[in-house]
């Protein structure tokens, strides 16, 4: 299997090696965005909500309307035949040709009126329909190449951001454009036919204009490969892949939701409910719409090149979803037409993201050439033919519904809201699919909500003042607030902060990744193991272990050998955290070459972690009553490890030696319990009191509080079968057989042992006792 640019594998064999040079593709660029702003000109003139209110003047009823709209879709499948044809003679040929004639016949539209006042209005409307037939035929014979066309000249790591500059150049144009029409709509309950006109003609002039852009676009040439495929072959090529079936089912569901409703909601601002007028209806249903949009994308753009598509798809669904639901409001009073300017708004904010975010993964799981134009053009048809059924139905619906009301008042449901809040539903619905969809080098989604509702605007404050040029001293400060904030939006800050020039920076940068558990930082942090300064591998060995990946275990291994006492150290606790139980070996080797106390003891906590339990004895051998009280306390923790009773000594410890008495209570009291679970012998309470452990306690004689647990576990499991070859067992008579006094921490681990050797041996307890 090969990957591609998202690193998602798309079957063997289609990517080939070739380019176009840096030159073609900035020049490329540049002039798709010229072609967007034309082509949306052209596309929001002579369709859109513009052609619903022109189809709604003329006097069609709802579903005649939804007619309309399903003609200009449901040719889509002529891209199917063309898409073959685009693979093997190239993309522009037939965008150019496509175009022009579409461009010619929606001269067309002109006639429209003169028909009406002459024929009437469903003469008006039948031959609009009509007139739409050829000309969405000759758009999808120009469709299929304009998003492999795009495909070849944007890299891949600025899809998100070139996507993101597209829909904020064309939502600016369409800002304009539509503001501009509803000001020149406006005065009238319903505008002259001749303004519509007008505005057909302006659109059909920026077609011509567009057709120019295209002309100086670059284009990959066809491969031979492609050009000996069958059309069938090349159409059934796209169904074989597990991931395209995926994101097209996923895709299919969410078109389906938004075109049931979508197209009506203009008409309903037109509807007896709500009376808006045609300038008013089209400034509310599309300028407010694109002006949510133009002020999201930049930000959705960045965010999907630093995040991922999948995150963004979920965000911006569940989003889209929810918003609908908000159409129950829209007749409160007062603030009812706030409600419906707030839907609009943010609409096209989670419209914005979920575009960019939905190109940008089909880009990712299509072909860098082979196939590419196949892949691309089957996701929209498959989605355009859905949209054109589902326009139709929802027409049928809302007149089948006509009189509908249910609900309490302006927050009810009628033959419109109804619809509406089962769109939300449905795409609501449609989320749960995502969980299907894979693409790596991609952020959790959980991560990606934190870092929107966890200081998103200091975060972005910081992440802009990193590209900023700063001394030093402001670098260290930039880069540690990032990594207080623990948010992957600034991820890429901190990751290039690793190789800072300042080590203070550094340091800072590999600090700030344990907080963030970045596991794209591994390879980097790996790096930082032999940086110059032990500062820095120090802190790198800490940021691997709280990452917890085993791809850093072999250096983490080396490092062992580091003449830095800290970074032997935190590679040894580093190790012991990721738990790869082949480290302890490792650990063992290092341990038998160390000098350094301190660190010889962390390396023993480490193998304790690490499951090696044969550390135990080693351990107890080495506390004495004259050990330091730091080291001797890390001795402990060891010993705890080893024996399987992690930090639960460390937490008696902390206490000191003046609660000692009721450390000793608690863990009886675990040991007691451990017993409970278990077949027991009789009168385990005597049993303590035959000991006199409660007197040993009182009296603070720490060596018979250790002889007495010693004793207790001989009488429990019996002489023949006394586990001592268990790290408990061993820690415990290792203990007991001491000479001279002990303290009262040795007392707490020999319990500790106790405890331990019950919980985890039950089976020699049962053989002890005949059960």
């Amino acid at each position: 299997m090969a990957s591609n640019d998202l690193g998602i594998e798309t079957g063997a064999g289609r990517d080939r090696q070739q380019d176009l040079s840096f030159e073609e593709k900035s020049r490329g660029m540049h002039y798709g965005l010229y072609a967007a702003v034309l082509g949306i000109t052209y596309f929001f003139a002579t369709g859109g909500n513009i052609l619903t209110l022109f189809a709604k003047r003329l006097g069609a009823s709802n579903t005649q309307i939804g007619g309309i709209l399903s003609l200009l879709l449901v040719f889509s499948v002529v891209q199917i035949f063309v898409a073959g044809l685009i693979e093997r003679h190239g993309k522009k040929p037939f965008m150019i040709g496509g175009w022009v004639v579409a461009s010619t016949l929606s001269l067309a539209y002109l006639a429209i009126p003169m028909i009406y006042q002459r024929y009437g209005s469903q003469a008006a409307v039948y031959s609009l329909m009509g007139m739409i037939v050829p000309i969405a035929v000759a758009r999808q014979v120009a469709a299929p190449g304009w998003m492999p066309l795009l495909n070849d000249v944007v890299p891949s790591h600025v899809r998100g951001r070139y996507f993101a500059k597209m829909r904020t150049w064309w939502q600016g144009a369409s800002i304009v454009f539509l503001t501009a029409t509803s000001i020149f709509f406006s005065g009238h309950e319903d505008a002259p036919f001749w303004r519509y006109q007008v505005v057909f003609l302006v659109g059909i002039a920026a077609s011509w204009v567009r057709i120019g852009a295209i002309k100086r676009m670059p284009e990959l040439p066809p491969s031979p490969d492609e050009q000996r495929r069958n059309l069938w072959r090349t159409f059934g090529f796209p169904f074989a892949d597990p991931v395209f079936v995926r994101y097209i089912t996923f895709t299919a569901l969410v078109t389906a939701a938004l075109s049931l409703t979508d197209s009506y909601m203009v008409v309903y601002l037109k509807s007896g409910a709500l009376s808006y007028n045609d300038s008013m209806a089209l400034f509310v249903s599309t300028v407010i719409f694109f002006s949510g949009s133009a002020v999201s994308l930049l930000i959705w753009g960045w965010l999907a090149d630093r995040l991922g598509s999948k995150p963004l798809l979920i965000i911006t669904v569940i989003g889209m979803g929810a918003v609908r639901f908000l159409w129950l409001g829209a007749l409160a009073e007062p603030g009812g037409r706030f409600v419906i300017a707030a839907i609009y708004l943010l609409n096209g904010m989670f419209s914005a993201g979920f575009g960019i975010a939905s190109t940008r993964y089909l880009f990712g799981i299509s072909p860098r050439s082979f196939g590419k134009t196949t892949y691309i053009t089957l996701a929209a048809v498959v989605n355009t033919l859905v949209a054109a059924g589902m326009v139709q139905l929802g027409g049928y619906m809302i007149d089948g519904l006509s009189g509908f009301s249910a609900g309490l008042a302006a927050w009810g449901l009628d033959e419109y809201r109804l619809p509406f809040v089962a769109s939300g539903a449905m795409i609501l619905a449609s989320s749960l699919i995502l969980a299907r969809l894979r693409e790596q080098k991609t952020v959790p989604t959980g991560q990606v909500l934190g870092a929107l509702f966890s200081r998103p605007f200091r975060t972005g404050y910081n992440v802009f003042l990193w590209g900023r040029a700063l001394p030093e001293e402001r670098r260290v400060d930039v880069t540690r607030r990032l990594g207080e904030f623990a948010s992957v939006i600034g991820e890429e800050e901190i990751l290039s902060a690793l190789d800072d020039p300042s080590f203070q920076v550094r340091r800072e940068a590999a600090q700030a990744l344990v907080r963030l558990k970045s596991r794209r930082a591994v390879r980097a942090l790996i790096g930082k193991l032999e940086d110059p300064y032990s500062f820095v591998r120090a802190s790198a060995a800490v940021a691997l272990g709280g990452i917890g990946s085993p791809a850093a275990c072999g250096a983490l291994e080396k490092a062992l050998e580091d003449e830095n006492a800290e970074l032997r150290m935190q590679a040894a606790l580093a190790l012991g955290k990721i738990g790869r139980g082949g480290s302890a070996e490792a650990v063992r080797a290092a341990m038998g070459n160390e000098d350094d106390q301190v660190v010889w003891s962390v390396m023993a906590t480490a193998r304790g972690m690490l499951g090696d339990e044969s550390v135990a004895g080693e351990v107890v051998r080495r506390l004495n009553r004259d050990t330091p009280q730091a080291l001797r306390g890390q001795l402990l923790i060891a010993a705890s490890y080893a024996i399987g009773a992690g930090n639960d000594l460390y937490h008696y410890l902390h206490r000191g030696e003046e609660e000692f008495e009721g450390s000793v209570k608690e863990i009886v009291d675990k040991v007691l319990n451990a017993l409970r679970s278990l077949p027991t012998v009789r009168d385990l309470q005597d049993l303590w009191s035959f000991l006199a452990l409660e007197r040993c306690v009182d009296e603070g004689d720490y060596k018979r509080v250790v002889r007495s647990a010693y004793e207790f576990a001989l009488l429990l499991y019996g002489k023949d079968i006394y586990p001592a070859e268990s790290a408990a067992g061993a820690a415990l008579e290792a203990i007991a057989t001491k000479h001279g006094g002990l303290r009262w921490d040795s007392a707490l681990l020999a319990l500790e042992c106790v405890e331990v050797m019950i919980r985890n041996y039950p089976r020699w307890f049962d053989d002890a006792h005949g059960h």
